[in-house]
């Protein structure tokens, strides 16, 4: 029973390599693995624009700040010029 079940499982096998389905089983796999690859690269695009989108709102902050420091420099006091 077990040697029948071998030689079957071998014709198959072979079945498949004339027909190119193992070709096809083997991309399948291949793209499969592609996937996991691209929703990993997606979410490190996501984390890259987050941490981007946080960094060019502090520099905003930052830039109104100064802004607000130069438009009052007369009147500075002593804060105003460490914060400077």
């Amino acid at each position: 029973a077990t040697a029948a079940l071998n030689r079957l499982w071998k014709y198959a096998q072979m079945l498949n390599d004339l027909t190119g389905y193992s070709n096809i089983e083997r991309m399948k796999l291949r793209v499969e693995a592609a996937d996991g690859t691209v929703a990993q690269l997606r979410q490190e695009v996501e984390r890259s624009k987050e941490a981007y989108e946080a960094r060019l709102s502090s520099r905003n902050e930052l830039q109104k700040e100064i802004n607000s420091l130069l438009q009052r420099k007369s009147s500075w006091g002593q804060s105003d010029v460490v914060r400077y």
